[in-house]
């Protein structure tokens, strides 16, 4: 009788220990949104003395862009940018602080050849679809793109997307 009451009782417990069995995990919920790739080079790199600055930059909104409000939005951090070193042949990127549901119309390289940092700047390079045209992407939580590839060719300079 002892056994049938320990058995009862372990039974019981077994009974109560289970609620649904061996169901899956739930869904992990979806990361915040990022961009990653790389900027190729090719051509022949311009007098060092004519590259101030070569940045990456990731902006929001549709071009044109105006290069004085560009250069607001930069130092206020609304246009996310990396500075970049001379004379590399290629660099890795990633921007993780995308704003969700943003749409950025432009990522792309732009280099400062003269003093003045509010005027003197041209585009080298950009992340486009094979008629050249500038790709774009609207950053929900959940979406990343990891092979965006950004060619600068010093030789064949593209449109500038900005008005001066």
């Amino acid at each position: 009788m002892k056994i049938a009451v320990a058995n009862l009782f372990v039974f019981t417990l077994l009974l109560a220990g289970c609620d649904k069995g061996l169901a899956p995990p739930p869904p992990a919920p979806p990361g915040k949104p990022f961009i990653a790739g790389k900027v190729i080079f090719t051509g022949t790199w311009p007098p060092v003395d004519s590259v101030k600055h070569l940045v990456l930059v990731l902006i929001p909104g549709d071009p044109p862009y105006h290069v004085d409000s560009l250069i607001g939005q930069v130092l206020n951090g609304s246009v996310l940018s990396v500075l970049l070193n001379y004379k590399n042949s290629d660099t890795s990127f990633r921007f993780d602080k995308l704003v969700d549901s943003t749409r950025y119309g432009y990522l792309g390289v732009a280099q400062q050849f003269s003093d003045s940092i509010f005027r003197d700047w041209r585009a080298v390079g950009f992340w486009h679809d094979t008629r050249d045209s500038a790709l774009s992407f609207t950053a929900n939580i959940g979406d990343s793109v990891t092979d965006a590839i950004v060619q600068v060719n010093f030789d064949s300079l593209p449109w500038p997307p900005f008005i001066p």
